[in-house]
């Protein structure tokens, strides 16, 4: 196990990354306590890309946000296609971060959805998670965790350490601009 995300009674929940020059592994895992072990009990791969982070939502989903290698920017890893046209492709969404809805119990990819480049998750809950993009704030509806999809946008001047949330408020730190307030179950974006 690389990084504890939490532990909800018997479970841990971690963020594994393995990777040596040529190859890279991103991955998030499941496992039981029982006495002094731990029982890997599911596993979920990002293949060629890289976690950011892993969110419970307290609704029975892990939030998982993951973007390119960026050492490897450029070029393939060794499983990864390195001709021209791949590479390519590659670069045309290299900084684009997308978000995978995971089912706890067995961590079961149940969606993934692209966000914007350079987002950061830094909030989730029942039905939302929050992420801060180059701007603003970007709030995704993820009630259905099969088809989440973006919700309201916020725009904000600044860059904060922290988005904390009361409820269903989002409150951000915007320095000389002033304390920034969002209801995060309001819409501004057009419904899918």
């Amino acid at each position: 196990p690389g990084t504890l995300v939490a532990v909800d009674g018997t479970n841990v929940f971690t963020l594994d990354d393995s990777y040596d020059a040529d190859h890279v592994e991103s991955a998030v895992s499941r496992s039981t306590l029982e006495g002094s072990l731990a029982r890997l009990v599911a596993r979920h791969r990002i293949d060629d890309r890289q976690v950011q982070s892993v969110l419970r939502d307290g609704a029975g989903h892990l939030l998982v946000s993951d973007a390119p290698i960026y050492w490897w920017y450029g070029g393939g890893v060794a499983t990864g296609d390195t001709t021209e046209p791949a590479l390519a492709a590659r670069r045309s969404t290299a900084w684009e971060v997308n978000l995978t809805v995971l089912a706890e119990a067995d961590l079961a990819p149940l969606a993934t959805i692209p966000v914007d480049s350079w987002a950061q998750l830094r909030h989730a809950a029942a039905g939302r998670a929050l992420f801060q993009v180059p701007g603003g704030l970007l709030v995704m509806n993820v009630e259905d965790p099969t088809a989440p999809w973006p919700q309201a946008y916020f725009a904000t001047q600044g860059w904060p350490q922290e988005i904390p949330v009361q409820g269903n408020r989002a409150f951000f730190a915007g320095g000389p601009y002033g304390l920034y307030a969002f209801d995060l179950d309001g819409f501004n974006l057009l419904t899918p």
